[in-house]
């Protein structure tokens, strides 16, 4: 009888490591999963604004009455937009401000080689497919690029 009991306690005692083990790994591979959806949401938001800017820059060059559609796909935790106000066209960046787990925000922005105008507030809040009306447009008197959804 000792011997059957002496393989039990051996038994459990693997079977213990054994589950502490998957644990730490699981808590390991738990954290990293949060970083790497983090770190998605971030290309997705550079992706954005750089589709953007580059359809920017071409209606740009063309001049008005130049349009184009751009189709991106909004990510998660967007909460703010830039440019976010049609009365002026000064903006020479689109930008999106993203949340962070941790509470923190993180800015994605991409430069354009014209001044920008329209409202981007309809990302915010709104993730998925998104359709963006990219227009060249003249703003009173001076060449500007329209974006609209």
């Amino acid at each position: 009888m000792h011997k059957r009991a002496q393989v039990s306690v051996e038994y459990m005692a693997m079977v213990g490591l054994s589950l502490a083990a998957f644990f730490v790994i699981w808590l390991y591979v738990n954290s990293s999963n949060a970083s790497i959806q983090q770190d998605l949401k971030v290309g997705f938001g550079k992706q954005v604004v750089t589709r953007l800017a580059d359809a920017v820059n071409l209606v740009s060059v063309q001049g008005s009455p130049a349009k184009i559609f751009v189709e991106v796909n909004n990510p998660e935790g967007v909460v703010a937009a830039s440019p976010s106000s049609n009365s002026s066209c000064s903006n020479v960046e689109i930008m999106l401000v993203m949340t962070a787990p941790d509470g923190k925000t993180t800015e994605v922005f991409s430069p354009v080689a014209a001044n920008v105008s329209g409202d981007l507030s309809f990302l915010v809040g709104n993730p998925g497919l998104r359709r963006i009306q990219v227009e060249a447009v003249d703003f009173f008197g001076s060449p500007c690029v329209m974006l609209s959804g």
